[in-house]
C-alpha cells in the first residue's frame, strides 16, 4: 500500500488550479491535471475521488485562507490613521493574493455550480465585512454587495 504524501497532494492541487484556470473546469480531464503534476492519473484518484472532488478541495482552501486573513484583519483599520494598522491589512491582502492567486481567479473566471456557489460566499463574506463598516448608510446593503462584487470580479 502506498502512503499518501502531502507534497503530491499539494503538487495535484498546484496544477489542478493552474489547468482549470487555463482550460476552464468544465473542459479539463483527470489526465491535464496528471500531466502538469507529472504523476499518473491513477495516482490522482489515490488523493481525490473526482475532478469535483479537486474543484472542493480547492475552494476550501480558499476559504480557510479567507477565514484565517479575517481573524488577522483589523476590521478599524478604515478609520485609522494608525500606519501600522494599515501596513498589516495592505501586506495581508498582498500575501493572501499571492498565495491563492489561482484559487482567486478560478473562483472569478468559472460557471461551475459549486465555484458560483463559492463565490457567492465569498462575495457576502466581505460585503457583511464592508456592510459593518457603512452602518450607517441606508443604502449600504446595495453598497456592500456591489464594492465586495469587485473584489471577486
Amino acid at each position: 500500500m502506498q502512503i499518501l504524501k502531502e507534497e503530491v497532494r499539494e503538487r495535484i492541487l498546484a496544477s489542478a488550479a493552474k489547468v482549470f484556470v487555463t482550460k476552464g473546469i468544465e473542459k479539463t480531464t483527470i489526465r491535464d491535471v496528471a500531466e502538469e503534476a507529472d504523476i499518473s492519473a491513477g495516482n490522482i484518484y489515490r488523493y481525490f475521488e473526482s475532478k469535483d472532488s479537486l474543484v472542493l478541495t480547492l475552494m476550501k482552501k480558499l476559504e480557510k485562507s479567507l477565514k484565517e486573513f479575517d481573524k488577522v484583519v483589523d476590521l478599524d483599520v478604515f478609520d485609522s490613521n494608525n500606519k501600522k494598522k494599515i501596513d498589516a491589512f495592505i501586506d495581508g491582502i498582498t500575501n493572501l493574493m499571492k498565495e491563492q492567486y489561482l484559487e482567486m481567479k478560478l473562483v472569478c473566471m468559472s460557471n461551475c455550480e459549486q465555484v458560483q456557489k463559492m463565490k457567492s460566499i465569498i462575495i457576502g463574506a466581505i460585503a457583511k465585512r464592508i456592510h459593518y463598516k457603512l452602518k450607517d448608510n441606508k443604502k449600504d446593503d446595495i453598497l456592500s454587495r456591489t464594492i465586495a462584487a469587485f473584489f471577486a470580479a
